[in-house]
């Protein structure tokens, strides 16, 4: 790991422990984009992250974030004729 991705390492390691999931990836989405090129590998080897979570964190961001208190999204519907 370069000194850049360690630095970066560090930070996120401080500060992942204060949010939730939902936050974590928003910052990790955030941090990826502003590296450019290269930005979410960097990224998901700095926070352990998988690259596909920070690459859809990366494409949620781009779409436009919501405030929501939700950490997750909502489930699926359920199918007709199960239990309640």
């Amino acid at each position: 790991m370069s000194a850049p991705d360690e630095s970066l390492a560090s930070k996120l390691a401080i500060v992942f422990p204060h949010l939730n999931e939902r936050q974590c990836r928003i910052v990790a989405a955030a941090e990826a984009r502003a590296m450019g090129r290269g930005g979410i590998v960097r990224v998901a080897e700095a926070t352990g992250m998988s690259r596909s979570t920070v690459q859809k964190a990366v494409h949620e961001l781009d779409e436009g974030l919501e405030v929501s208190d939700r950490v997750r999204r909502p489930p699926a519907a359920r199918a007709a004729g199960g239990d309640p």
